[in-house]
């Protein structure tokens, strides 16, 4: 409501992510989340299923627009194939790498009847393929770290086998998610070789220029100098860069680059939404 322009703050002009609007629903979506699991926990499985088969929509619109070209449900705001409603395309793989662990999770915990172990086994293969085409560096190494934490702590949760101590450690080991970490981690060295071929064959190369921290900083100290309390405003961090951007910028490859996002969403929300902005986020991640 303080920033210069209040509408763009609170609804943005396209599918921006960091507006007022957008941060309330999610705020609301995590209160309807808490209140239907609260007290009963078999409740949660609705909110597994609602964003496996939103993924399922997701996989499916995108297999059409690669099956039938980029004008095909474009919408006239999805440009090119790496297009996505979810975010950036770079989301979709971290988006993919969830469902992953959701199904890696039931397919560990619950008793599946035979049916249900396939339906998950195609899950999981339908989550890992469009992870692979997207390829993104940092989301395979987010995900081998997630798995060698989980490969760790299942393996030494499990009661000691009788037997040599060979034997003993071979049987104790956890290997299903022990697999998933070393393909996450050989996919975090080797991506772009394996996947590359695939991705070029399929028109789906992507590349997205990232603001370097230092310079990031920078704008979001000259931000809060501005406007400490409140920031710019949400969905207002390219404005705080055309303000604040060292000079030295002017004579890099980045000159002519308007960023909307700092290195990471913290470092942006510091510059939009200042030290109650901070605060509220800070409470926030404690609380959760």
């Amino acid at each position: 409501l303080l920033s210069v322009n209040a509408d763009k703050s609170l609804f943005g002009q396209g599918l921006e992510i960091n507006t007022a609007s957008f941060i309330g629903a999610l705020f609301l979506a995590a209160l309807v989340a808490f209140t239907i699991v609260r007290r009963v926990s078999e409740r949660a499985i609705v909110l597994y299923v609602g964003m496996t088969a939103s993924f399922i929509i997701l996989v499916l619109f995108h297999v059409m627009r690669f099956a039938f070209g980029t004008t095909f449900l474009s919408f006239g705001i999805l440009p090119g194939v790496t297009s996505t409603i979810f975010g950036g395309w770079y989301d979709l793989a971290t988006y993919a790498v969830v469902i992953m662990l959701i199904v890696f999770s039931a397919m560990s915990i619950l008793p599946l009847s035979r049916r249900m172990k396939i339906v998950y086994w195609i899950l999981l293969v339908v989550s890992f393929i469009a992870a692979f085409i997207i390829n993104s560096f940092n989301v395979w190494v987010a995900a081998t770290l997630v798995f060698l934490v989980l490969s760790v702590c299942l393996s030494v949760a499990r009661p000691r086998p009788i037997g040599g101590m060979i034997v003993s450690i071979v049987k104790r080991i956890s290997w299903f998610p022990v697999v998933l970490f070393l393909i996450a981690g050989f996919l975090s060295l080797k991506g772009v070789q394996v996947a590359g071929p695939l991705i070029t064959k399929m028109h789906a190369e992507h590349i997205t220029l990232s603001l370097p921290w230092p310079i990031a900083l920078d704008v979001a100290n000259g931000a809060l100098k501005s406007s400490p309390l409140f920031g710019v405003g949400p969905n207002h961090f390219d404005q705080a860069y055309l303000a604040f951007k060292p000079v030295a910028v002017n004579s890099t490859y980045a000159w002519s680059t308007e960023f909307n996002y700092a290195f990471g969403l913290f470092a942006t929300f510091v510059a939009t939404q200042g030290i109650i902005g901070v605060l509220g986020w800070g409470l926030f991640l404690i609380f959760l």
